[in-house]
């Protein structure tokens, strides 16, 4: 736009005025050094305006387009507790022992943005238009939405809408919100003030967060909204799903239809006293409450588990013979449904106690919880597969038939080795008759007396000293040295007999 000077708040043209004749904002506003400076130009396009809010995660900015001439809206990833910011260079410094968690946050944050910028055909969520990186973070740029959040829809419309108001309203946001879970993406902050009541009378969800900014962690800053935030969002390790979001989109519809917020959910886990929606406003229709009711379930089993559910049960057209309908909603939430009811509260006690809202800066809605120590988020128990007894006998067949052939096979190895053994016995005995032959004709030869060695026939006969006869033993020995077999007596008198 050349050289025109724009406002910081609106980006209308202002001249040489300080202040804008058009939304009263002053260029020279107090700004945080946290944060970044009005003015800044980010990826040569985008001229940096006020402030609009900030939670764990990081900023979020209107901006200006100066390539389209179009304002846009600018979300910077800048958690506070792990980083802060260069005042002369605007970059991001990391704290030295925050560097891992910094990058995998980051990571996150990226990704998130990136599912939601391929979901195009979604037409009641903002649209992301640009993703880039500078100043060592993550900058996300959305569709700029001309209107109001629902919170300030409501005010200026008594408080709370009709019934008939709501069924026009509601189901198309419903349908996006089941095509986002579809696609693995999980809001965790649906309120009044994250839904935006466009200029042609369509509701868009807003303000998507990482999952770690929307639960009870110590180390982000937690950003959760009182009434609105579901049970297991206060704990680290409980499960979160889609039916965190029915818990929020239903808490929304009670504060609609009723002009009382809901009692939060940590004063809930002590005293539940939620007064059911057809007992606050009569023409709420049986059905319609006992959804909700259902929607707002305190155990995350026991509730509504899906967007689609809730529609069919809360949207489904009435019958044309009755002015209201009811629903039986056993097997998606508790039968206590139509306990007996609370006191009632009035519309005035409730409306003051709901907070005030000005703008998106205002967080007076939103609790930061008390920080706890990180615990994993354990996913729920798989369900025990049983087996019946003929899947049991099929598999355990191949082992006993294998346990069958090595005892089969044992007993043919065992039968040959005691054949041999038998053999072997045979030739042993055989041996064992000659020695003893041997023996005996030792036994009963005479004594003999000394005598000169003689050679006769290839024997050779050794004196023999005349003693006492003693029983001699004759044992078969192989001369290493000859090859030869010999004999070799033993007792008081020592006889050798060598065989040539």
């Amino acid at each position: 736009m050349g050289d025109t000077k724009l406002c910081y708040g609106c980006f209308s043209p202002i001249g040489d005025e300080d202040k804008c004749p058009h939304c009263g904002y002053k260029q020279q506003s107090p700004y945080s050094p946290s944060y970044i400076a009005p003015g800044t130009i980010l990826k040569e396009k985008y001229m940096v305006g006020k402030m609009l809010g900030h939670n764990g995660e990081g900023a979020t900015y209107l901006a200006f387009d100066t390539v389209l001439s179009c304002k846009v809206i600018l979300k910077e990833y800048m958690p506070d507790t792990l980083c802060s910011r260069d005042k002369e260079t605007q970059a991001v410094s990391v704290n030295s022992n925050s560097t891992v968690q910094y990058k995998s946050l980051m990571e996150e944050f990226t990704e998130l943005n990136k599912k939601l910028a391929k979901l195009r055909n979604i037409d009641h969520i903002q649209q992301v238009q640009d993703m880039f990186h500078e100043n060592n973070t993550a900058y996300v740029v959305f569709e700029y939405l001309e209107g109001q959040n629902l919170m300030q829809y409501l005010k200026e419309n008594g408080g709370e809408l009709s019934w008939r108001r709501v069924q026009k309203l509601f189901p198309p946001l419903l349908t996006s919100l089941s095509q986002l879970h579809n696609a693995g993406i999980i809001h965790r902050g649906i309120s009044p003030n994250t839904i935006f009541v466009t200029k042609k009378g369509e509701l868009k969800l807003t303000d998507f967060c990482i999952a770690a900014v929307r639960t009870n962690k110590e180390e982000l800053s937690s950003e959760l909204f009182k009434g609105y935030a579901a049970p297991e969002q206060y704990s680290p390790a409980i499960w979160q799903g889609t039916w965190t979001d029915v818990y929020g989109i239903s808490s929304v519809l009670y504060r609609i239809l009723t002009g009382c917020m809901p009692t939060e959910a940590l004063l809930r886990n002590e005293a539940d006293d939620l007064t059911p929606p057809a007992s606050l406003n009569v023409d709420i229709p049986d059905n319609v409450s006992e959804a909700i009711i259902g929607g707002m379930r305190m155990a995350g089993e026991d509730r509504i588990q899906t967007v689609n559910e809730l529609t069919a049960l809360a949207f489904r057209p009435a019958d044309d013979d009755m002015e209201k309908t009811t629903v039986n909603i056993g097997n998606i939430a508790s039968q206590n449904a139509r306990e007996a009811i609370q006191k009632q509260r009035s519309l005035e006690t409730a409306a003051e106690k709901a907070p005030e809202y000005t703008d998106r800066s205002d967080r007076s809605d939103r609790y930061d919880a008390p920080p706890q120590r990180e615990r994993m988020i354990r996913p729920a128990p798989e369900p025990e597969e049983f087996e019946d007894e003929y899947a049991i006998i099929e598999k355990v067949r191949p082992i006993i038939f294998v346990l069958i052939l090595v005892v089969i096979v044992g007993a043919i190895i065992l039968f040959f080795v005691k054949q041999i053994g038998v053999v072997g016995k045979s030739k042993n005995n055989g041996i064992e008759t000659n020695i003893a032959s041997v023996t005996t004709e030792a036994e009963t030869e005479p004594p003999v007396t000394d005598v000169p060695v003689e050679e006769s026939n290839g024997f050779y006969i050794q004196d023999v000293v005349p003693a006492t006869l003693a029983p001699v033993t004759v044992a078969e020995t192989v001369s290493s040295q000859t090859g030869m077999t010999e004999f070799t007596t033993g007792g008081n008198a020592e006889q050798n007999i060598q065989m040539i």
